[in-house]
């Protein structure tokens, strides 16, 4: 429901429910990512995603210092291929 209500799912009224289609949610999962995910794409910590949020390497899109009160990080994957890409060496030549 607050992924709806920030605008990032979208979902259509029937009646008091809200409903998400599969296309939606598969959408939203090739799009977004919660903290753990991210952490794998990126190979780093949890500790050292917090740390890189408050250093502003890294934004969520929806998290605890975007949204207060938010309980759980959600993050673009555009975003953290682009800071994958920036962390990478460049190749030898």
């Amino acid at each position: 429901n607050k992924w709806i209500a920030a605008g990032l799912l979208k979902a259509r009224k029937a009646g008091r429910a809200q409903i998400v289609s599969s296309e939606e949610v598969e959408r939203f999962r090739s799009e977004y990512c919660l903290a753990d995910k991210a952490c794998r794409l990126l190979g780093i910590s949890r500790s050292t995603l917090s740390r890189w949020e408050v250093e502003g390497r890294v934004r969520p899109v929806y998290g605890k210092r975007v949204t207060p009160g938010a309980g759980f990080s959600l993050y673009r994957r555009k975003d953290l291929a682009e800071l994958s890409r920036q962390q990478r060496p460049p190749p030898d030549k």
